[in-house]
């Protein structure tokens, strides 16, 4: 059985019609399992020609912006711990610091695309 879900071999263009058209409609939020699937996909595709495949990682040097980043994930996951929330299937979604994980992880997405051009240069 295979533990990896594949990424999109090509670009999702359907996907970004449908989530354009979607925005354009308003109905983003009103459809949002169908919003969330479009943009799964899309990010996918995105994270494929970024990262590459796993058995080809890129290596990174620690930069500030990963190191805060690292302490805020070690934070949580240590909060998550200590009071035994988020195992199994048990998370209080709503105290999750969404926001920050997210920006934190567009900071990480950002800091690899610059050393994977650099590396293409």
């Amino acid at each position: 059985m295979n533990k990896h879900m594949p990424y999109p071999e090509s670009f999702p263009f359907e996907c970004l019609k449908e989530l354009i058209s979607l925005l354009k409609s308003g109905k983003l939020l009103e459809r949002r399992s169908e919003s969330a699937k479009h943009i799964w996909t899309l990010l996918g595709f995105i994270f494929k020609v970024t990262f590459g495949e796993p058995e080809h990682p890129i290596l990174l040097d620690s930069t500030d912006e990963m190191d805060d980043g690292i302490k805020l994930l070690e934070q949580l996951s240590d909060s998550y711990a200590a009071t035994g929330t988020g195992t199994g299937l048990v998370l209080d979604v709503d105290s999750v610091p969404w926001p920050l994980i997210v920006s934190f992880l567009l900071t990480l997405l950002k800091i690899i695309l610059k050393k994977r051009r650099r590396l293409e240069d």
